[in-house]
């Protein structure tokens, strides 16, 4: 899911991602002032190349409440990283993490 460009927004409810590969994040990637939002969703084994859920930068955030992250794999952050936002708060509100890892490279060609 890509909110990009300035002041996107993105909003998911009861939703379930499940086995996703993506580069930056497998399920989201969030730029330039925008914002994505999920609220009662399941992520699970999902992979990752940097970070296994997804990521903000350049001014953008997310926010995730009443979820559930299991079984994220990533080489850099097992579930998000946020570059470059002073400012912006990217929240988890009453989620659950369960069994989310960080893999070296000869893990993740296998």
């Amino acid at each position: 899911m890509l909110a990009d460009y300035e002041e996107s927004y993105v909003y998911v409810k009861n939703t379930t991602f499940s086995t996703i590969f993506g580069y930056d994040g497998a399920i989201f990637f969030a730029h330039y002032r925008s914002r994505v939002e999920f609220e009662n969703c399941t992520f699970s084994s999902c992979i990752g190349i940097q970070y296994g859920l997804g990521t903000a930068e350049n001014d953008a955030s997310f926010h995730i409440k009443d979820s559930i992250i299991t079984g994220m794999v990533a080489l850099k952050t097992a579930v998000s990283g946020v570059t470059d936002s002073l400012g912006r708060e990217s929240v988890f509100e009453n989620c659950i993490f369960t069994n989310n890892s960080i893999i070296n490279f000869d893990e993740f060609l296998l």
